[in-house]
């Protein structure tokens, strides 16, 4: 993938990412859902803003437990990232901690001709561990955060 900063604040990433992940369906209404994504920065500028620009990778290792309260589905995503140190640019090996709740519904007034739809609303608190995230937030002008707390929602389908 690539990632263009369009007002030209760095320069264009190359990058590679692949994901393993593993439906446990341990009960029909309970499943943990471990996965492991690797993310290697091929060349560019630095995905961290502080680390090394290219030829350098972390690793994201989570889960995302879920429980089908029918109609409702919880999921509680949870992760970490790790990687070395000169992926951030510093000393530390790991860079951020995420976990949070997410809520999805099925819309079962929409014909099932038209695919399978459904609504989500979550929060995830994303705390970061790596003190060189903070410091690139600085750099560009974001503040210093050491813990954002997202809200999301929005819509999907499949068929």
């Amino acid at each position: 993938m690539q990632f263009i900063s369009p007002p030209g604040n760095f320069n264009d990433e190359q990058n590679i990412e692949t994901v393993l992940r593993y439906s446990d369906n341990l009960t029909p209404n309970f499943t943990i859902n471990p996965y492991a994504k690797w993310f290697y920065a091929v060349s560019g500028s630095s995905t961290v803003v502080t680390g090394k620009k290219g030829g350098t990778f972390d690793v994201e290792l989570g889960a995302a437990p879920t429980i089908d309260l029918a109609p409702v589905k919880l999921s509680f995503p949870t992760w970490i990232t790790l990687g070395p140190a000169d992926y951030w640019g510093g000393t530390d090996n790991y860079g951020v901690f995420a976990t949070g709740i997410k809520a999805t519904v099925p819309l079962t007034f929409i014909p099932p001709q038209l695919g399978h739809w459904s609504a989500h609303v979550g929060l995830e608190d994303y705390t970061m561990l790596n003190s060189e995230l903070v410091h690139a937030q600085e750099l560009i002008g974001t503040g210093k955060h050491y813990n954002e707390v997202v809200f999301a929602g929005g819509f999907g389908f499949g068929f």
